[in-house]
């Protein structure tokens, strides 16, 4: 990849206007990241060659509630970038010699999606999500090898050095081991970090006055998007995330909670809309949606406090009756019908009372 090839911050980020609705912020953050790694990687090839010291990478932070499209920004960008990617859940990872993967089992889909090509996969972008599950725990007793083990493990990767990477080996013989350098990889580690919020909200509550009488502490009705933006390297490490780790994560970006509004533009307005795609698949029939119906979806989302996701659970239930009963013609998604999802018998006859509507026997 050469300097030429490097992809804009602000084209990056209109591109993701395509599919992410919100997440100004992050994405601004993620793109001038992946920017500077793309310029970074082609950087030091043209030092190496010149014998000078290679260019430091900035390893990322991301933060914020489940499903916010963490991973769906992580995936987005890689896939306009044209770089390897390799997701990797931290929940499963343990310290080496105990059972569970080891760390560097987070770098076997890296080589695999850069068809084995070594030299590809040490440029490509590594997203461990549920980071902020290896925190260290308080009062345990023993080692804690899923834990600060694994944090110890990670350190070494995110420094840079040489991997032994466990890839498939043939049919019915053991998985063969490549040396990866980890120098140039670009790691994302991403995690909701539940109540990390109130640890940096924590300086700002006031202090209760001596004397006879004590106000009480107050705290500020700033949002825990907001709390997130001000949180600093001592609260990382109060939380439990080790001091070496943290100071490797240099850039933060925080996604934050999805309100009605931007849950209906997801519903409504990306390339690869949820509605726009459920449309697409009952076609001949005419599917239409109320603007009373996508409130009333989104409002029942937000209530589910799952994020995005609880978008396609309600819309599927609410079509099943629509696609069970192979409806042709024009078929009107009300708010009455999202109230009365749950009411398979109720939900037919809402159907057949509709004019302009054939049922295909």
């Amino acid at each position: 990849m050469s300097q030429d090839d490097v992809i804009n911050p602000a084209q990056l980020k209109w591109y993701l206007d395509q599919f992410i609705v919100g997440q100004k912020a992050a994405k601004i953050k993620l793109c001038v990241a992946v920017k500077d790694h793309c310029l970074r990687v082609a950087r030091n090839s043209e030092l190496s060659k010149a014998g000078l010291q290679a260019i430091q990478k900035s390893n990322v932070l991301l933060l914020g509630p489940s499903g916010c499209g963490k991973t769906f920004l992580i995936e987005t960008i890689a896939r306009r970038c044209n770089l390897p990617l390799s997701i990797a859940d931290a929940t499963t990872l343990t310290e080496v010699g105990y059972v569970g993967q080891d760390v560097e089992s987070i770098l076997t889909p890296l080589v695999s999606k850069a068809g084995g090509d070594l030299s590809l996969a040490a440029k490509g972008i590594v997203y461990l999500d549920e980071f902020d599950k290896l925190a260290k725990r308080d009062g345990m007793v023993g080692r804690d090898v899923s834990g600060e083990g694994v944090q110890r493990g990670l350190l070494r990767l995110l420094e840079g050095t040489i991997a032994r990477v466990p890839v498939a080996g043939q049919l019915g013989q053991p998985p063969q081991f490549v040396e990866l350098n980890t120098r140039d990889i670009l790691f994302i580690c991403g995690g909701a970090f539940t109540g990390l919020d109130k640890l940096a909200a924590a300086r700002k509550i006031e202090k209760p006055r001596l004397g006879f009488q004590s106000a009480m502490e107050k705290r500020s009705e700033e949002s825990t998007a907001a709390f997130f933006q001000s949180v600093e390297d001592r609260d990382l490490i109060k939380y439990g995330i080790m001091q070496e780790l943290v100071g490797r994560l240099p850039m933060r970006a925080v996604v934050h909670a999805l309100g009605v509004d931007e849950l209906k533009k997801i519903l409504t307005e990306p390339r690869n809309a949820i509605l726009t795609q459920q449309k697409e698949l009952l076609k001949p029939a005419i599917l239409a949606f109320t603007e009373e119906a996508v409130t009333a979806i989104a409002t029942e989302a937000s209530r589910c406090e799952t994020g995005a996701r609880a978008l396609k659970q309600i819309v599927e239930d609410l079509l099943l009756p629509i696609k069970f009963s192979a409806m042709q013609g024009l078929v009107q998604v009300t708010a009455d019908m999202v109230e009365s999802r749950h009411d398979f018998d109720r939900m037919l006859q809402l159907l057949k009372r509709q004019e302009k509507t054939a049922w295909k026997v």
